[in-house]
């Protein structure tokens, strides 16, 4: 039911809905839907006020697994697009910090602008529908899939033409990318961003590059056969059970600070894509605890012919590059071989 409120939609505003991926999976239980919806509503309400942005002067329906906000024509719809997204986004990165893997969230957004009525059960208008059926976009859920980020944002055409392609305030166009969707009866083209990564997305992402020893070489490439068995190996220095021991708890270090490994979500999907004799190698070894199953998982891929630049691969994958996977990989780099 509507929110009691001191502003009633009636004519042009905007709209700006989301919903929460996966409310439904069975590995949720009742409590932990009812955190992530109080972190849901605790998220926005303060993500509006701190935005300028009176939530409480807003009108809000819920939704069940998600939420509409309308707003008054008076506030600008680039603030929707930028600092109100930004602000949810450290909401639902600081609430999946301290939270249990069935308990973590990520959000699809919409945002759309158009004119809706309103009457004792709610809004209704074309514009309503519309911001949901773009939300419902199969290639905004595979996005926010392949990409593990907190939030994934869609708008509607509109918005881009009115607002976005123009560049306005702190928007930057090149961070979108258009789709063609279809959704029940609804043949539309809207925009695709997801806010955070360090490159502008795309629906579908070509695979990443192989990663061989620090050097980035395409995967067509061949490589070199190994040596003969007769050739002489290079002198190393020697490497103590402790040296070994220690270096790869450095880099169990270096990946509990990488968000994509952090989360035990997104380390049960990255698992599932490594290559299978690797993953199948694993998978009896995991933890319920992050950093005991991050050591097996790193101790079985150091074990596994380029276990642990497969791995440093699909991470990327998952999250694209960052501080802390390259702080993770020069690890990787420093351990010497066995």
């Amino acid at each position: 039911m509507p929110r009691a409120t001191g502003w009633t939609p009636n004519g042009l505003c905007s709209l700006f809905v989301c919903d929460i991926a996966s409310f439904g999976d069975q590995s949720r239980t009742d409590l932990h839907r009812h955190k992530i919806r109080s972190a849901l509503y605790e998220g926005l309400r303060r993500s509006f006020d701190d935005t300028g942005i009176p939530y409480a002067a807003c009108y809000q329906e819920d939704r069940g697994d998600g939420a509409l906000v309308a707003v008054p024509p008076t506030v600008d719809t680039t603030v929707l697009l930028t600092s109100l997204v930004q602000r949810l986004r450290a909401a639902v990165r600081q609430h999946n910090d301290v939270s249990v893997a069935s308990a973590r969230m990520q959000l699809r957004l919409a945002v759309h602008t158009g004119i809706v009525h309103s009457d004792a059960e709610g809004l209704v208008g074309t514009a309503v529908n519309h911001a949901f059926r773009i939300l419902e976009a199969p290639q905004l859920k595979q996005v926010l899939r392949r990409s593990g980020a907190e939030v994934a944002l869609i708008t509607s055409e509109r918005v881009y033409d009115d607002v976005i392609r123009h560049g306005l305030g702190l928007v930057n166009p090149a961070e979108y990318r258009q789709v063609e969707l279809e959704v029940k009866e609804t043949l539309a083209r809207a925009w695709i961003t997801v806010p955070g990564m360090s490159a502008p997305v795309r629906p579908v992402p070509p695979p990443p590059p192989t990663i061989v020893d620090a050097r980035v070489v395409l995967s067509a490439v061949p490589t070199a056969p190994d040596p003969p068995r007769s050739l002489p190996a290079p002198a190393l220095s020697p490497v103590t059970v402790a040296d070994r021991s220690s270096e790869l708890e450095d880099i169990v270090d270096c990946a509990l600070r990488v968000r994509q490994l952090r989360s035990r979500h997104l380390r049960d999907q990255i698992v599932a894509e490594l290559p299978l004799t690797l993953a199948t190698k694993i998978r009896p070894r995991r933890s319920d605890d992050d950093r005991t199953d991050l050591t097996a998982i790193i101790r079985t891929c150091e074990d596994h012919a380029h276990g642990l630049p497969d791995l440093l691969r699909v991470v990327r994958q998952f999250g694209g590059d960052s501080t802390q996977l390259d702080d993770l990989r020069k690890a990787v780099d420093e351990l010497r071989p066995a």
